[in-house]
């Protein structure tokens, strides 16, 4: 099993440079997720995500012994494949998103507050590829900095 290391995203990053690191952070850690949660709550309330709120309904839980939804959509990589793309449009937006790794069950995805507060977990080959993404998108690579506890 390759080695991982944690990356956050400059404290100085635009809007859009941390919208295109956790797209592309999400985008390649996907298939390596076991279980995957993003928080909905307030979205369907902004018309632009509406329809992706509504696309991840069914993967709302009921709360117990009542008709009420819970505020987050949980995914599982693999079979909800095709919700990747829904989900990555309202990452921005969201409050809270995690994902945990098919391996120890490990957070390997945390996006907090809008992508004010992020660390993603990544090989060597995976961040070679969130930087690819990122370059492609128009975004420098030195948005992702090595994560250290102080």
């Amino acid at each position: 099993m390759p080695e991982r290391h944690s990356y956050a995203i400059r404290d100085d990053a635009t809007d859009q440079e941390v919208a295109s690191a956790c797209k592309a952070a999400l985008v390649v850690l996907w298939q390596d997720l076991e279980w995957f949660e993003i928080d909905l709550t307030g979205l369907d309330q902004e018309p632009e995500c509406a329809e992706a709120v509504a696309a991840l309904q069914d993967r709302r839980r009921r709360h117990w012994l009542s008709k009420k939804l819970e505020s987050s959509a949980h995914l599982e990589p693999s079979r909800d494949d095709d919700k990747l793309s829904v989900v990555v449009s309202l990452l921005s937006r969201t409050i809270s998103s995690t994902g945990l790794s098919r391996d120890q069950a490990r957070i390997i995805f945390s996006m907090d507050d809008e992508g004010t507060s992020c660390l993603f977990v990544l090989t060597p080959k995976q961040l070679g590829s969130v930087r690819d993404r990122l370059l492609a998108d128009g975004v420098s690579s030195d948005v992702l900095l090595p994560w250290q506890r102080t």
